[in-house]
């Protein structure tokens, strides 16, 4: 049932359908794949988001019961005999609880930024997962949209990411030029995909592992400096930390939108489709300008020449 759901609806309609194909791979099908879809029923769904939850993650519990509830309703629309067995209130947070406002501070990216480097070259994470993180920031894309980006897609200083591989369904391709901070991230040219291990055949998803490492590296570094843990964060707030440094760097709203592959709505979403590629590249650059200014704060202070002194 998983995979013709995946197969018919999924794949052909769903913007995040690699997510859903992911979340069935490493949470559902373990547990309950192989189950008869009849003989399926509300404990084992309860059962399932319990695992999920206990292991400190009930925002990703549902997560995967939103993907599940789709894909059993959608068997049920094809099979006569056929009751779902999600019902309300299976839900582990609220809507409220799974809206994250979490950014980083600047002392924050300095020590992200000196764990990063301490971990890069070492057993501990992939090669590529240092400038991966890097890129997040720099870029303020999403976490799967720079994971799976291919050298195929790269065209001069030009990332150009097929309608089908983002959330703005319906506005074609998305075009974001590459600052030359981007471009040294990713250099040299590669093939297959830009972000990976394996020499391009598959993109890098060892995620959790990874940034279980960088964080463990994050305390230690920050346990030297005598400062207090960091909070919990994930991947998706480094997004949101570009966008709020998009705005202290004085970018204009719709420029700093544009940049983050959001829709611009009403009638000029629909009439103007316009790239905006140089709004796009001073986006990228403010923003990377002044990230350096963060990570070397001392350098960033002008320093006048004192007076002479009088006779």
């Amino acid at each position: 049932m998983l995979d013709d759901f995946l197969k018919r609806y999924a794949r052909p309609n769903l913007r995040g359908a690699a997510e859903v194909e992911r979340c069935f791979r490493v949470d559902v099908r373990p547990r309950i794949g192989k189950k008869l879809v009849h003989d399926l029923r509300r404990r084992d769904i309860v059962e399932l988001l319990d695992a999920i939850e206990d292991r400190g993650a009930p925002v990703q519990a549902d997560r995967v019961l939103a993907h599940v509830r789709k894909a059993l309703n959608w068997h049920a629309a094809r099979d006569d005999q056929f009751n779902s067995p999600v019902v309300r209130s299976m839900a582990r947070t609220k809507p409220k609880e799974r809206e994250r406002k979490r950014v980083l501070d600047d002392q924050e990216i300095r020590d992200l930024y000196a764990a990063l480097a301490a971990l890069h070259g070492t057993t501990a994470v992939p090669k590529c997962f240092a400038p991966f993180v890097r890129f997040l920031l720099l870029s303020a894309q999403r976490l799967r949209m720079a994971s799976n980006m291919t050298w195929a897609e790269i065209d001069g200083d030009d990332w150009i990411v097929p309608e089908h591989r983002h959330k703005g369904k319906g506005k074609g391709d998305f075009v974001l030029p590459l600052t030359d901070g981007l471009l040294a991230l990713i250099r040299p040219r590669g093939k297959g995909f830009v972000f990976t291990s394996d020499g391009g055949k598959t993109s890098f998803k060892g995620f959790s592992k990874a940034k279980a490492a960088l964080d463990a590296k994050l305390v230690e570094i920050r346990k030297a400096a005598s400062r207090k843990p960091m909070q919990p964060w994930v991947f998706h707030d480094l997004r949101r930390t570009a966008r709020s440094l998009m705005s202290r760097a004085g970018v204009a709203p719709d420029h700093a939108e544009r940049t983050l592959a959001h829709v611009i709505g009403g009638v000029r979403g629909v009439y103007d489709r316009h790239q905006y590629a140089d709004e796009k590249r001073d986006v990228l650059e403010k923003l990377g300008a002044l990230v350096e200014r963060i990570l070397r704060p001392d350098e960033a202070v002008l320093r006048f020449p004192k007076g002479r002194k009088k006779r």
